[in-house]
């Protein structure tokens, strides 16, 4: 088996048949941006915020493929191409998997992070590379050209819902914090940047929804705290009647069954279920090697103590220490 190797425009026919048949296990990347392809290409190019790192591995059967994005600490895999069969070797995929973890160290990442779905033979591949599950989240989809039109909605005097701005953010990284397990926030920390709305009772803020929007679809991923719990029914109306006539997703995870109800109540089916699992990664720190021999100087020796060293090739002499003699 050759070595996976980074992405080149040669690889370019290559890529664009295998990834028609990968995987992806980044929600929001799939929803945002699905095209490999031309994220490559980026990539390649140098477009800081819009490539993400490819890979390559070639054999003697089969081509495969992998591709990523980082955020600050983290790396997601945004292709695994082709997906794995339970007859499969895995060998080719942990050898991509271990490729994109020394990649994602390197530029800074701690943990390489998938949404993997528990039902497909991935799930088994990334068990067995050494990834573990920090949680369970399920999919729900609702097509929105055939919500049902309802009365419309009289909101608690108390509850207002506005675009996020610049201010909220300081306010929604304490909401995350407060809301979001420790365990969880360790692969998929708060967003750099939120976009969506936020959700405030008596001009406090109580919660958002981030809105994530693709060419036909919408994600949202809520994040809420547990008083918001007899409001929630008012929030979705509400935001669904803002929502363009597009398919939206919603993203809950383990934590957030509270509002599994809510959701089958305006009409949302469950889609899919994942596992968010991560693994840890090595991170390259350079440091600087300090000299034992200038440390030795400094200590203060008493007499009678011999102290044995190895000088450099180019130390020919014997340096003495507060009248101590040190030889080879």
């Amino acid at each position: 088996m050759k070595e996976v190797k980074n992405f080149t425009p040669m690889d370019l026919a290559l890529l664009r048949r295998v990834a028609s048949r990968g995987l992806s296990l980044d929600i929001v990347a799939s929803v945002e941006n699905a095209r490999p392809v031309e994220t490559a290409i980026y990539h390649v190019v140098g477009l800081k915020g819009w490539g993400r790192p490819t890979f390559i591995l070639r054999n003697e059967l089969f081509n495969y493929a992998s591709q990523m994005r980082i955020e600050g600490k983290h790396a997601f895999i945004t292709l695994l191409a082709p997906a794995p069969h339970v007859e499969d070797d895995f060998a080719p995929w942990f050898s991509l998997l271990d490729a994109m973890m020394r990649q994602a160290g390197q530029r800074g990442a701690q943990f390489l992070t998938a949404e993997v779905p528990v039902d497909a033979p991935v799930f088994m591949l990334f068990r067995q590379a050494g990834f573990t599950v920090y949680s369970r989240e399920s999919l729900y989809v609702l097509d929105k050209s055939q919500y049902p039109q309802t009365q419309a909605v009289t909101p608690a005097a108390t509850l207002r819902l506005r675009p996020i701005d610049e201010d909220d953010e300081f306010r929604l990284r304490g909401l995350y914090a407060n809301t979001v397990p420790q365990l969880v926030q360790q692969v998929d920390s708060a967003p750099e940047t939120w976009h969506g709305v936020s959700i405030l009772i008596n001009d406090r803020i109580m919660g958002a929804l981030c809105i994530h929007t693709g060419g036909n679809t919408v994600l949202i991923h809520p994040y809420l705290h547990p008083e918001l719990y007899d409001l929630v029914p008012e929030i979705f109306a509400l935001v669904l009647k803002q929502l363009p006539l597009k398919t939206v997703y919603v993203r809950l995870r383990a934590y957030q069954e509270w509002l599994r109800n809510t959701l089958h109540d305006y009409g949302f089916v469950e889609h899919a279920r994942y596992a968010l699992m991560a693994r840890h990664t090595v991170i390259r720190q350079p440091k600087t090697a300090t000299s034992p021999l200038a440390a030795l100087e400094s200590i203060i020796f008493a007499h009678g103590i011999e102290v044995a060293m190895e000088l450099s090739p180019l130390e020919n002499k014997t340096k003495t220490f507060y009248g101590i003699q040190d030889y080879r």
